[in-house]
């Protein structure tokens, strides 16, 4: 979905704060604002991608966890990130990633289509080894986006799923 405004500065603040994180928990991980992955369907643009902090080494650049933040969407639109993710994990055995959906309480999605999309995506999760799934629905202040990064990054929920990624793809991280 095309970027607005909230999106772009919060994903920036976010991944402030998620450096921030690892520094203070002395993590061997750096996160990137739109972190972008090649793949034989193309470059991939994630949101926020987790990488191990030398992922220039090419073993370690075969770890990602990402984050998307989706605040106007569809769910054609996040089946599509999810499958490019997946695309790019399972196209090599040597690949793990870790994709969290941070999906905002206004994305015009149903709950029938919201039941749908997490049924296909647990299928794919299922089916192919290395690639793990993680969403949530979160209200944010779209006018604070620094305390809203900080308010997201103390959230046990966000904390949760964001971490049971990171321990699934880093797991020697911890």
């Amino acid at each position: 979905m095309a970027e607005k405004k909230f999106t772009k500065h919060f994903k920036r603040h976010l991944n402030q704060q998620l450096n921030l994180y690892f520094k203070e928990n002395e993590l061997p991980l750096k996160a990137t604002c739109e972190k972008s992955k090649a793949s034989i369907y193309g470059k991939n643009f994630i949101d926020i991608g987790v990488s191990y902090h030398d992922d220039d080494d090419p073993q370690n650049s075969n770890y990602l966890v990402g984050i998307e933040i989706e605040t106007i969407s569809s769910p054609k639109q996040i089946e599509l990130n999810v499958t490019k993710f997946r695309n790019w994990v399972f196209n090599s055995t040597k690949r793990k990633g870790g994709l969290l959906h941070v999906l905002d309480i206004r994305a015009n999605i149903s709950e029938n289509a919201m039941r749908r999309l997490i049924i296909a995506i647990q299928d794919k999760v299922i089916k192919d080894k290395g690639f793990y799934y993680e969403f949530m629905v979160r209200s944010h202040d779209h006018r604070e986006t620094a305390i809203s990064a900080v308010d997201m990054l103390d959230d046990w929920e966000f904390k949760t799923r964001f971490l049971s990624l990171v321990d699934r793809v880093f797991p020697e991280a911890f």
